[in-house]
This record gives C-alpha cells, sequence and structure tokens, in this order.
C-alpha cells in the first residue's frame, strides 16, 4: 500500500509544487501542509461513500468483564457482521474455554423474552454467553451476563468481523489501507480539497466532478451488484430471469 508521503507528492507533483522527503515531511507549512491534510480528507471520504469496502473489512475483539453485559464497538468500526461473534479458544481457563459461536437474537425478541431475566442475574448465576443482540444505540449486548473466568484471559475473548474507517495518517511512512491502483482517485480527492486552499472555484469543481468520477469507478470494481435469480416459475413453457433489486428484494 502506498504511503502517506508517496500520495501527497504524488498530488505535490500534479500541482508543480515542491515535493517532500522523509526528513521535510514532520515540518511541512503552505502547500505542502495543505495537501496532507487534502490528502487525509481524500482517504476519509472515499471510506464513508461505502460502510462495507472490501479494505474496511478488519477482525475486531474485546474481552469481557463479569457482569457486564453491554459493550461499544470501537468509534471507528462503521458496520458489524452480526452473525460472526464467537468465542475464542482458551486453554488456559480454568476450566478451558472451547471455541464457540454465538447466537444472533433480534434487540425486541430479547427485549421482551430474555432481558429481564438477565437483569435478575448475579455473580453467583452469571454464566458463559450464548447470544449476541444488536442494541438500538449498535452497541454489543451479550446474554447471560458474563461469568468471571479463572486463568487464561480472564474472561471470554468475544471475535467478530466489521468494516473500520482507518486513522488518519501522520507519519511520512504511514500506508493507506486502499489499494494502490486507486492512488490517482485519492489524488483527484486531495486536488478538490486543496483548490479551496488556492481559491479556484472552476478547477475546485472539476477537481470534485474527476473525484466523483473514480469513486464511482472504484465500487463498479469492489462493490459486487446484487445478483439476478433464475425463477422456477414457467412462462409459456419457458423460465426467466429476475434483478431482485428491481423489487426491492
Amino acid at each position: 500500500m502506498a504511503t502517506f508521503m508517496t500520495l501527497v507528492n504524488l498530488v505535490l507533483s500534479r500541482l508543480n509544487e515542491v515535493q517532500l522527503t522523509s526528513s521535510t515531511f514532520a515540518s511541512a507549512q503552505g502547500p505542502q501542509a495543505v495537501m496532507q491534510g487534502a490528502v487525509n480528507a481524500a482517504v476519509m471520504d472515499i471510506c464513508r461513500r461505502e460502510q462495507q469496502w472490501p479494505f474496511k473489512y478488519s477482525k475486531q475483539t474485546f474481552l469481557t468483564t463479569a457482569g457486564v453485559q453491554e459493550y461499544t464497538p470501537p468509534t471507528t468500526v462503521s458496520d458489524i457482521k452480526w452473525n460472526t461473534f464467537g468465542v475464542s479458544r482458551d486453554d488456559n481457563a480454568k476450566p478451558a474455554i472451547a471455541a464457540f459461536t454465538l447466537q444472533e437474537m433480534d434487540y425486541n425478541t430479547w427485549a421482551t423474552r430474555k432481558r429481564a431475566q438477565d437483569q435478575q442475574t448475579n455473580s453467583t448465576n452469571w454464566s458463559q454467553p450464548q447470544t449476541v443482540i444488536k442494541g438500538d444505540d449498535g452497541n454489543i449486548i451479550l446474554s447471560p451476563p458474563p461469568k468471571t473466568v479463572s486463568g487464561g484471559n480472564g474472561g471470554y475473548l468475544i471475535t467478530y468481523d466489521a468494516w473500520a474507517d482507518p486513522s488518519l495518517m501522520v507519519n511520512y511512512n504511514d500506508t493507506c489501507i486502499i489499494p494502490d491502483k486507486f492512488s490517482y482517485i485519492i489524488g483527484d480527492g486531495a486536488i478538490w480539497y486543496g483548490y479551496d486552499f488556492r481559491g479556484d472555484e472552476v478547477a475546485r469543481k472539476e477537481a470534485e466532478n474527476k473525484f466523483n468520477r473514480g469513486v464511482q469507478e472504484m465500487q463498479r470494481q469492489l462493490i459486487k451488484p446484487t445478483n439476478g435469480f433464475q425463477s422456477t416459475m414457467l412462462v409459456n413453457g419457458r423460465t426467466f430471469n429476475s434483478i431482485p433489486s428491481r423489487f426491492g428484494l
């Protein structure tokens, strides 16, 4: 993946500005500093256009605390794959914990059928979590509340798949999560943001349109369209194909 300095210099060269080196990057001023911010802005803009870009996919983990039922995902997480929650194996726990998958439950079902029961538990009957619930506020709810785990990790290590936004790049050698072949689109976005510094409205609008077209091309390549399906219904002795997206399926 391209480094922060590579992307910034890509934009600076297109604007005919002096490029940065590893020794001058941290102390950059003027247009060079503006382009550092513009590159970060372009990357974050791209990342927020789609929650499920493949390059944002990540494995997330957290450790349970005895009696605590609700957990807040990291602020960088933009979307969670709720059917991937599980407990990791921990051979050093006493007794040892075998890996298993948590069952997903709808929040309303849990709230009406199990929440009161969970709230009545205490340290004598906290247990091994079996179910995960997506709270209405996006928090992760485990049911029943986790019990104390002796040895090993000191709790149940919960794993799940998610899509997360990157942190802002700061150092010259920080790497960008967006694949290199789309670096030119990051450059287009940075130039769009950068033209605000120059006050050139015509060039800014042209760069914005070019950036948006580039993002659309990324979506075409990386975000798979809904597949069609073949109906088994016969019409005049023939089957016919339907595209689910046409019917909101």
